[in-house]
């Protein structure tokens, strides 16, 4: 069985950057926005990924769909909407 992909959206925890999945293979993650990117098996991979001042980058980083849609990365949690109480 195939580990769940993430909801399209905006993903928000306390004092974090936000995580953003999609428009279709697009993340941005860690102040990255990352093209054509993977999500297999918990992690997010990314050939090319650009950061601040135009750097370039290959990305591979933890990332898990929980059981509630919410995401953990780097062992905090991202939740949606954002804005809500958690």
């Amino acid at each position: 069985m195939r580990p769940p992909l993430p909801a399209p959206g905006r993903y928000c925890a306390p004092g974090m950057p936000d995580i953003t999945i999609g428009p279709g293979p697009d993340v941005g993650i860690d102040l990255m926005d990352c093209r054509h990117a993977t999500i297999p098996g918990g992690r997010v991979r990314a050939a090319r990924c650009y950061g601040m001042g135009g750097a370039e980058v290959p990305y591979d980083v933890d990332l898990v769909v929980r059981s509630d849609g919410a995401l953990e990365h780097d062992g905090t949690v991202y939740s949606r909407p954002c804005g809500a109480k958690r």
